[in-house]
């Protein structure tokens, strides 16, 4: 979310469309799953419709490209906790994992909130 007070929105969500990508390449190194040919092509394709989106941020602002590291940032970590939730998936209750997963954000959120 932060990253929308330095960059456009249409920029943001661009860089998020990346997340399949990098679960994918998380499965892989992960899991040893594959994906087929037309999968790899499509995210390939919204790669670099990404770098030319990151690529035109370059002309606007240093801000812009700052939200734009953000954003990717953001889609490492969501990216992380879907390959994370896949991999306890098998050991915990699903619901169990998004409580505990959820209860540790709030509580990071209040300690922030107090620091401030």
């Amino acid at each position: 979310m932060e990253s929308l007070v330095y960059t456009s929105v249409a920029s943001s969500m661009v860089i998020l469309s990346l997340q399949p990508l990098f679960v994918m390449m998380g499965s892989y190194f992960m899991f040893r799953e594959r994906a087929n040919i037309l999968t790899i092509l499509c995210l390939i394709a919204a790669l670099f419709g990404s770098i030319i989106i990151a690529w035109g941020d370059i002309g606007v602002s240093k801000e812009a490209l700052i939200g734009d590291g953000l954003s990717l940032l953001g889609t490492i970590l969501v990216s992380a906790y879907m390959l994370a939730g896949q991999k306890v998936s098998h050991k915990i209750d699903a619901n169990l994992y998004s409580v505990i997963v959820f209860f540790s954000g709030w509580q990071r959120h209040v300690n922030l909130q107090f620091v401030e």
